[in-house]
């Protein structure tokens, strides 16, 4: 009897102390790791403003990859929501709150059985890549606030995980730039559309463009002397600008045109003379490598380049 007496005031006594214990720990938690990534905060910003693109580096699938996984029907930023089912740890979901261009991130982590918290990737660009950080903060509820430095821990080695398996993927996508040469142009004219869309638009912007361009061409007989190309008069470079493109896209051509009844259609005479160019192979996303070649070889050779330039599209 005096024994379990004794067990019961050890329980009773270490149930005290760790009840006391919680009330000098931390009433939440924050872990914030970074890492540096040699790319464009472009790319990075697409992996992770687009839930499915976290597949290509989540730490968390990577330890479970038959992980079920749904989404809604928003594919990227503010809206966007993902849900996990997992036979080895807690259901979840992730919803995006909050996202800003090149810039910042933010979501709402909700696991079963457990607080909701948040997440904010943030990302800081430089010339020569991005520094991405990655933090999540949220509260403790009081009986475990003690377990908050192992939370901290093990999150922090999530976080780190995934940062690195983001910096592998970015740095792994395949782009590469050619020769750069200058040469002589004699185009007559450019038949142009201006537009402007957001950056995950851009693509099916284009193909409108050129469907019109050369819809108009053929009609009128005419073929394009060059590849389709476009410029980007405005183009947000820097954390914090809106995402908001204004491009002129469109084909040289050599022969006389009129567009009277095509609203959206441009025909201006061509001033392109010399050009210095560089080829591009790979990911479009990395064309960044390929401009800095440019740009490189200009001040080297002491040229003075005109903006906006001609991105020139062609295939193998």
């Amino acid at each position: 009897m005096k024994i379990l007496k004794k067990i019961l005031f050890a329980l009773l006594g270490f149930i005290s102390l760790y009840v006391i214990a919680n009330v000098f720990f931390p009433k939440k938690f924050e872990v914030e790791k970074s890492i540096y990534i040699n790319t464009s905060p472009i790319l990075v910003f697409e992996q992770v403003n687009n839930f499915k693109n976290w597949e290509n580096w989540d730490p968390w699938l990577q330890k479970e990859p038959l992980m079920k996984l749904d989404y809604n029907e928003i594919a990227s930023g503010i809206g966007a929501v993902k849900m996990w089912q997992s036979e080895n740890s807690s259901n979840g979901k992730m919803e995006i709150l909050e996202s800003s261009f090149i810039d910042f991130v933010k979501f709402k982590i909700t696991i079963e059985g457990w607080n909701s918290f948040n997440g904010t990737i943030s990302l800081q660009a430089s010339d020569d890549g991005v520094k991405v950080s990655w933090k999540d903060s949220g509260n403790l509820n009081f009986l475990i606030r003690v377990m908050g430095p192992l939370f901290n821990k093990l999150i922090g080695q999530d976080l780190e995980q995934g940062l690195n398996n983001l910096k592998i993927y970015c740095e792994s996508i395949p782009g590469q730039s050619g020769k750069v040469n200058i040469t002589e142009q004699n185009y007559s004219y450019e038949v142009t559309i201006i537009d402007s869309c957001k950056t995950t638009e851009v693509q099916s912007h284009l193909s409108d463009i050129f469907t019109e361009v050369y819809t108009l061409l053929a009609l009128n007989g005419i073929s394009p002397a060059s590849a389709p190309f476009t410029q980007y008069l405005s183009f947000p470079k820097k954390s914090k600008q809106s995402d908001f493109i204004i491009l002129k896209a469109g084909v040289f051509i050599n022969l006389p045109l009129e567009v009277d009844s095509y609203d959206r259609i441009r025909i201006e005479e061509s001033s392109l003379k010399k050009i210095v160019e560089c080829t591009h192979y790979g990911a479009y996303s990395t064309l960044n490598i390929t401009h800095q070649e440019i740009e490189d070889y200009s001040v080297d050779n002491s040229l003075a380049l005109n903006y906006p330039g001609y991105e020139f599209f062609e295939s193998e």
